[in-house]
């Protein structure tokens, strides 16, 4: 196996912002973070680990533990407790009304429907309060160990509560499914009542769509006890950043000063299995070259004065024998930072080789 140690360059699927470091960010929020959406590392926090009111943001979790256990287009019989959810952001829900898992949840995370997070809590757990034993079981399984939750909603309490690194490794878990995606960076949805002649268009809370062009999620909070609150997503070229502020008095602006802060300071390696990262030879094969493919992603996302410290280690043949099967083994590739490894994938083929027939 001939061994390649390189730096990784651009054209292996690095993205550098130049500029130079900037200072940390001036924030109005209590308490605040900023993570990598792909790889969890929090980038810079602001008492990322203490205790805060978290409003609607748990929502969020209420949204994941209901994807994971209900079906979407499940209809829901409103019951009691949604019925007596009128503080705040709702739908109008009333016992026996009929609506499905998707209209509720659409109104859970886009209009921030107190009403609509408890029926969800209370079907799948009969009451909020032992649903909140499912929150918190998912809320750990996580790694958000420093939060506790009572209620499906976020309704003030003084035995709820959670952290700016929880919540936001929470709604890290919660981006990963493809409906919260999708819902969280829609402007509108429609719910339709299915025991009556009645529909309601509801509209996003958060304005964080609007005023940043990167911005996909997520979720808006606000009480007199937690203050002005936000989990914030944002893709740019392959970036991925999740923030969080709790107790801010401008929290947009506190949201996108960590959006800059983090995409401007910081370097990722991207080790994507989607996409070819090397290819080799094939000898008599019935086509010349065969595409490398990660078997798994690695991320790693360093500072920038920092970049120098990465080494990515190849190890592959400089060619390979028809036939050659999809999936193959042909080689792995190790990724350091500061001398330490940092994670290690295997090399597969992308395609299935043929060896090339030969007529005498």
């Amino acid at each position: 196996m001939k061994r390649f140690r390189l730096l990784f360059l651009g054209a292996l699927l690095f993205f550098l912002f130049p500029g130079g470091a900037w200072a940390e960010p001036n924030i109005s929020a209590k308490t605040a973070v900023v993570i990598d959406g792909y790889t969890g590392e929090m980038l810079w926090g602001k008492d990322a680990d203490k205790f805060r009111a978290p409003a609607s943001t748990i929502k969020m979790l209420t949204a994941l533990i209901a994807m994971e256990q209900l079906d979407l287009k499940e209809q829901v019989t409103i019951g009691k407790k949604a019925h007596q959810t009128y503080v705040g952001q709702t739908i109008g829900l009333t016992q026996g009304d009929v609506v499905t898992v998707e209209d509720l949840l659409e109104a859970a995370l886009l209009w921030s429907a107190n009403d609509a997070a408890v029926a969800l809590g209370e079907h799948m757990a009969k009451t909020p309060e032992l649903f909140a034993f499912m929150m918190n079981y998912k809320a750990w399984a996580l790694g958000a160990f420093r939060s506790r939750f009572v209620n499906p909603n976020g309704y003030s309490d003084p035995l709820q509560y959670s952290t700016a690194y929880d919540l936001a490794l929470i709604s890290r878990a919660a981006m990963e499914n493809s409906f919260i995606r999708n819902t969280v960076c829609k402007q509108n949805a429609k719910i339709t009542w299915l025991n009556k002649n009645k529909t309601k268009e509801v509209a996003n809370t958060n304005q964080l769509l609007e005023l940043y062009p990167y911005a996909n999620g997520i979720k808006t909070g606000t009480t007199s006890a937690a203050g002005g609150c936000l989990v914030g997503s944002a893709l740019q070229n392959d970036r991925w950043l999740i923030t969080a502020v709790l107790g801010s008095s401008r929290r947009y602006a506190d949201t996108i000063a960590l959006f800059d802060y983090g995409m401007k300071n910081f370097s990722q390696v991207g080790i994507v299995k989607e996409r070819a990262y090397t290819a080799i030879n094939v000898t008599k094969g019935e086509v010349e070259r065969v595409a490398l493919l990660p078997e798994e992603n690695i991320y790693l996302t360093v500072p920038n004065d920092k970049f120098s410290e990465v080494k990515i280690e190849a190890s592959m043949p400089s060619s390979v024998s028809a036939p050659v099967k999809k999936g193959q083994v042909l080689g792995n590739v190790t990724v350091y930072y500061e001398n330490r490894v940092i994670n290690r994938t295997d090399l597969v083929a992308a395609d299935n080789v043929k060896r090339k027939s030969i007529f005498f």
